[in-house]
């Protein structure tokens, strides 16, 4: 059963046999993925503890704090020591149960912001 659709992206009109197609081609269904609004996940940085929200996975809220910590692990890597971390998200996550908190409360409480 073919059925009529406009395509969100083109605006123009295309028949389908599938009911879940939405674009009329593939290129559509690209260009209108690249236009989305990525949607911002919250972090801890590995140096400071700092909760900071990206887009993307990653360790450390500044370049500032990553080379501190390349600093320190080339340091490291020459003395064959544990860098130590400030705040781990398991410890964190581990001392609100303990405290019978919420985690957003925890780290505010301990100024781990």
């Amino acid at each position: 059963m073919k059925s009529t659709k406009i395509c969100p992206y083109c605006k123009s009109a295309f028949t389908t046999e599938k009911n879940s197609r939405k674009y009329c081609r593939k290129k559509c269904a690209e260009l209108a993925t690249k236009l989305k609004p990525k949607k911002k996940m919250s972090h801890l940085c590995q140096w400071c503890g700092h909760i900071f929200a990206s887009a993307r996975k990653r360790k450390f809220c500044t370049k500032g704090c990553q080379s501190c910590y390349m600093r320190e692990l080339g340091l490291v890597r020459m003395a064959k020591i544990k860098i130590p971390v400030k705040v781990t998200l398991t410890q964190a996550a581990q001392g609100s149960k303990a405290e019978g908190v919420s985690y957003g409360t925890f780290v505010t409480a301990h100024k781990l912001i």
